[in-house]
């Protein structure tokens, strides 16, 4: 109790070093919680955006579809799929299965014709479809009667607009020219300038008379949780083995989203280096500065018979108790910043965006721990290093300072 109450005194003592270094370690996990927060909750949005307006949690379909090793795209299609949706369907953890099929063709104005991708959906099955996009024209996701949604840079170069006629021309997997007349229903974003600059959804149904099939590409599976993922990958394959297909999940699929969250981790682990780095320094600065003040303080305390592990452990608890009020200010601060940056519904444009982003930072416990134990960690150790120098001077060396 003694030890607690003379580390407290000496950090009120200190005043000004202790300020100092709170200041360091205070903004280090400030810093470190508001950007890992901006990175995932950045990393959320695009999940949604990806789960539900492109691959939905799983899909399912023939292997040579996955490796894109074949002559034939007939090779590729899902024939006879209504037997697979029913059993993937009676799998407890499913809300919905959907069949797509996907296809390059030219949308033709009286003006102007670019190249699409094309993308066959099933509205009725896809009930979260319209989480995560935005639509820049139209009043809902409608693709009935003939009705085309185009991505918000595809439908820039076209210039068109909702209820504008569009004709698709495309080739049958007969490899005949087929045309189809549709009607502008809508014009939406994803955020992502890759997918918004060649995509435009149509009915399944009408997807499939264009490319004179009864076939579709793949199954695509919503879950009620994205929890069960792996889970509900293992019952799917355990039911379909034996018959030709792949299963995989949006993340084996999304290429971008992985190369994302590389490059944030990436970030984020250089930042919290650099960090660390700042820390350190100052706190090497102040310790040494606190200790070398210090020395015939620790030379009369060794004299009077306390050992180098008692007065280790009495500058510890210093460095403790530094650590512990830094983390509770810095929390409640990051906490503060986070609210009022989320409030302040800032945007930004940012590389490969069709549209400005909202900036938004999430407040995640398991971030903070993360940081708070890191730092601590970091900065115990650190300080232990430099404290067991200055317990080592010999007992005479030490109170030569007291002269």
């Amino acid at each position: 109790m003694i030890a607690h109450v003379i580390a407290i005194r000496n950090l009120i003592k200190n005043r000004y070093r202790t300020v100092v270094s709170l200041g360091m370690i205070i903004g280090a996990l400030i810093a470190i919680t508001i950007f890992r927060g901006y990175v995932l909750r950045t990393l959320e949005i695009v999940q949604t955006t990806i789960v539900n307006g492109q691959f939905g949690h799983l899909q399912v379909a023939k292997e040579l579809y996955w490796t894109q090793e074949y002559k034939n795209k007939k090779e590729t299609l899902l024939t006879d799929y209504l037997p697979i949706v029913e059993e993937i369907s009676a799998i407890p953890q499913v809300r919905a299965v959907s069949p797509r099929s996907k296809f390059y063709g030219l949308l033709s104005t009286e003006k102007l014709s670019d190249s699409a991708m094309i993308i066959g959906i099933d509205p009725k099955q896809e009930p979260d479809f319209e989480v995560g996009l935005a639509l820049i024209e139209g009043h809902k996701f409608d693709v009935s009667n003939r009705g085309i949604m185009i991505g918000t840079s595809l439908a820039r170069r076209l210039r068109v607009k909702v209820n504008d006629d569009i004709t698709l021309v495309a080739s049958t997997l007969d490899l005949v020219i087929n045309a189809m007349d549709f009607r502008v229903a809508g014009v939406f974003a994803t955020g992502t300038e890759e997918f918004d600059s060649v995509a435009a959804f149509i009915d399944i149904k009408e997807a499939q008379k264009v490319m004179n099939t009864s076939s579709v590409d793949v199954l695509k599976i919503s879950l009620k949780s994205a929890k069960d993922v792996d889970a509900v990958k293992g019952a799917i394959e355990s039911k379909l083995s034996g018959k030709n297909v792949l299963v995989k999940t949006w993340y084996d699929i999304s290429t971008l989203f992985r190369k994302v969250e590389s490059f944030y981790n990436t970030q984020t682990g250089l930042m919290f280096g650099i960090l660390i780095f700042i820390v350190l320094l100052g706190i090497s600065n102040t310790v040494s500065m606190s200790l070398n003040e210090r020395i015939g303080e620790i030379g009369t305390l060794r004299a009077l018979g306390q050992s180098q592990m008692s007065l280790l452990k009495q500058f510890m608890l210093e460095s403790f108790y530094l650590c512990t009020m830094a983390i509770v200010i810095g929390v409640a601060l990051a906490k503060l910043l986070i609210t009022m940056i989320n409030s302040a519904k800032v945007t930004a444009d940012i590389p490969g965006a069709s549209l400005p982003i909202l900036i938004e930072v999430g407040f995640y416990w398991d971030v903070i721990l993360w940081v708070s134990l890191s730092l601590c960690l970091i900065v115990n150790i650190f300080t232990a290093i430099l404290i067991l120098k200055y317990v080592r001077i010999r007992i005479v060396e030490a109170l030569r300072h007291n002269i």
